[in-house]
């Protein structure tokens, strides 16, 4: 049909002025009936014009006749078919015309359309663009938060480790100070008996040796006022004194031995 349609129309072959606009016309109903969606909507603008002329058709029955066709109406002379061709020509024209107005409203309504679609793919690729950048910042605050409180909970358990050990320093070095003066208080407390001891033994080993002394003094003086005495009573006898002077001198020496041996026993 698109052929026959071109062979008709094209410039080449008709000689009409209006041609080659017919020709941009038929190239654009031939763009709408091979795009599925224009050729949908041309259809239905398309059947509620043929209802509305059929609609008028009812009212009109001289309609029902299309002039120019290949069935001539009974009586027809050859002006009055051409007439009939001509008046079909303009209706085919005014059709094509009002076709290719309403391609042009619907490829505009299309273009609109698309163009509102495009914004609105545009506005919703903003949106989520936007939804997106401030899923990031939360994301990112959320994470400098988390990062944030790591950092405080990990200063915080630096400085009580800190002062963990320095108050374990503080009790050991207390600890140390404390041992240090029972030590040093413990060694004078033992200084200090054993000095009261070496005091205490030194005064017994001094009483001692003044008894032993006094008693050696008493023991002398006692022996040697004996002594005086028995030389006093025989002064006389001289040829036995030699006997009992030696008898004395053994007798003092055996007790000055015997006190000897007293003062080593007691002394040791």
């Amino acid at each position: 049909a698109w052929r026959e349609v071109v062979k008709r129309w094209h410039p080449d072959t008709n000689p009409s002025p209006d041609a080659a606009e017919m020709m941009k016309r038929i190239n654009v109903a031939r763009d709408v009936l091979l795009d599925p969606k224009k050729r949908a909507e041309y259809d239905r603008i398309f059947a509620a014009r043929q209802r509305e002329n059929n609609r008028n058709g009812s009212r009109n029955p001289s309609r029902h006749h299309a002039p120019g066709s290949d069935m001539p109406r009974p009586g027809m002379t050859r002006e009055e078919r051409e007439r009939e061709q001509q008046e079909h020509l303009r209706r085919v024209w005014r059709e094509t015309v009002e076709r290719d107005r309403e391609t042009r409203r619907m490829h505009a309504k299309i273009e609109r359309d698309r163009e509102e679609r495009r914004r609105r793919l545009q506005a919703e690729k903003r949106y989520e663009e936007s939804k997106q950048a401030e899923e990031r910042e939360r994301r990112y605050a959320q994470q400098e938060r988390l990062r944030r409180e790591q950092r405080e909970r990990q200063e915080r358990l630096r400085r009580e480790q800190q002062e963990a050990e320095e108050r374990r320093a503080f009790e050991l070095m207390v600890a140390k100070l404390r041992r240090q003066r029972e030590e040093v208080a413990t060694q004078r407390k033992a200084e200090l008996e054993w000095e009261q001891a070496r005091a205490l033994e030194a005064e017994r080993n001094r009483q001692e040796r003044e008894r032993l002394e006094r008693e050696r003094e008493e023991r002398e003086a006692a022996e040697r006022a004996a002594l005086d005495e028995e030389t006093r009573q025989k002064p006389e006898r001289k040829d036995s004194d030699g006997s009992g002077i030696n008898g004395v001198v053994a007798i003092v020496i055996v007790v000055v031995i015997m006190i000897g041996i007293a003062l080593i026993a007691e002394w040791t």
